[in-house]
């Protein structure tokens, strides 16, 4: 059995490499490589308890969940139906109250931005704009939209994850791990000694292609690992402590599944912090997703499951028919923020009090083949573009340009009115995909 990675992999994992890691790639072994036969029958969409070793309904799953005070849901970053049953579970253990979700999506720094978020103050383009979805996460927005407006019925949103420059620092290495002071005193030194965690991430880099070649012993593998290390404790650690602070009844952590897998992730690592450091006692339960192929022209009523992954898993057969993602994944943009002053920008067409929206980057692979088959937006748009209108609709911030490009269907017209150089353009193509 395999774990199927979305369509469109390729594309994400050339831009995203620091997010691809947390996808799921589970195998016929064990983390440390033993084989292992499948043990569990599972049918799709059906929580299963692994240690009862039985189904059980989304109404029991909550009943068990209830007096869990952290919770970790594994979710498939790119499936609807992965964030659905997330915000079903926060809004079945939300209506008691008391309970926080912890995010994997952002670090600390975003929540000044999420509280008004929950609190219905702010609109989807702002908390996009805000919160800096699109340079901290990157996947597209309508994938997540409906969890996070089901997220408004927490009693509070908190972010657990690193900050892009931690991570970079970690990768880097050098004293403490490349962890700063402040991480350090938040959590402790690294912990890279847990030897069936080091061999799964390794499979796992292989599994997507980033592996090929790579040794435990090899410098890149080496700084790939302390980051997912470093994010691992992190969201662990901050999950936990969050669950020992006064008010909070119950706390949910939302993340990809490949961090929780086999329990050697951030559950790991919260269940180790509150050893570490005594208070309100908290238990701690997980339950997470599996995609998986549907394989053969027929689909199965069940599919098997490793024993250990989790203590609760539900699978979800790849759909082969379902739509491509429609993104702008590979264009970075600058601007859209308001002038010094509120005078006009620069740009002869930007709107009144802003600054024009620009091109800063545009990253499309080394073979050129992502350019050709998956973004062919990344073939058109040069750096120091700027962007005037998108379907006739003046642009003016990044994430409003990226959030209405995401809700067009695949093979969709699309028409872009730039100035390149000074001079007026209009680009012109169709959204890449087509609809099943």
């Amino acid at each position: 059995m395999r774990t199927r990675v979305f369509r469109g992999k390729l594309l994400w994992m050339a831009l995203f490499p620091l997010l691809g890691a947390c996808q799921p790639v589970a195998s016929r072994s064990t983390p440390d490589d033993r084989p292992i036969a499948p043990v569990h029958r599972v049918s799709a969409e059906t929580p299963y308890d692994t240690r009862l070793a039985r189904p059980m309904t989304e109404t029991q799953l909550l009943a068990k969940l209830e007096g869990t005070g952290l919770v970790f849901l594994g979710e498939l970053h790119t499936d609807p139906r992965s964030h659905a049953f997330q915000a079903r579970v926060v809004e079945g253990l939300a209506r008691r109250g008391g309970v926080a979700v912890a995010l994997e999506m952002f670090s600390p720094q975003a929540d000044p931005v999420l509280e008004p978020w929950r609190r219905g103050a702010l609109s989807e383009e702002a908390f996009l704009e805000q919160s800096g979805w699109y340079d901290n996460w990157g996947y597209p927005w309508p994938l997540y939209r409906d969890l996070f407006v089901a997220l408004r019925r927490a009693a509070a949103l908190r972010g657990v994850n690193l900050t892009r420059e931690e991570r970079k620092a970690v990768l880097l290495g050098g004293p403490g791990e490349g962890l700063s002071p402040a991480l350090l005193a938040e959590w402790g030194p690294l912990d890279l000694s847990v030897q069936p965690h080091r061999s799964r991430f390794l499979t796992q880099l292989r599994g997507v292609g980033h592996g090929q070649g790579l040794a435990p012993d090899n410098p890149r593998f080496q700084g790939l690992y302390r980051v997912q290390t470093a994010w691992d404790q992190a969201m662990g650690a901050r999950a936990a402590r969050l669950a020992r602070q006064t008010g909070i009844r119950q706390v949910i952590v939302l993340a990809g599944a490949g961090h929780l897998e086999w329990g050697l992730g951030m559950d790991l690592r919260a269940a180790r912090w509150l050893a570490d450091h005594p208070g309100k006692p908290v238990t701690q339960l997980t339950v997470t997703d599996l995609e998986v192929s549907p394989g053969g022209s027929g689909q199965p009523k069940q599919w098997p499951v490793p024993a250990g992954l989790a203590p609760v898993v539900r699978v979800l057969p790849a759909n082969p028919q379902a739509p491509r993602l429609v993104s702008l994944a590979g264009v970075k943009f600058s601007g859209g923020g308001a002038t010094k002053g509120g005078e006009t920008g620069k740009a002869a067409k930007a709107p009144a009090g802003q600054t024009p929206v620009r091109v800063e980057k545009v990253s499309g692979g080394e073979t050129g083949w992502l350019i050709r088959h998956r973004a062919p937006h990344l073939a058109w748009l040069v750096p120091g573009d700027v962007i005037l209108s998108l379907n006739g609709r003046p642009t003016v911030s990044p994430a409003q340009v990226r959030l209405q490009y995401e809700q067009l269907l695949p093979g969709t017209d699309t028409r872009w009115e730039i100035e390149r150089d000074g001079q007026p353009m209009t680009l012109r193509w169709k959204v890449p995909g087509e609809t099943p």
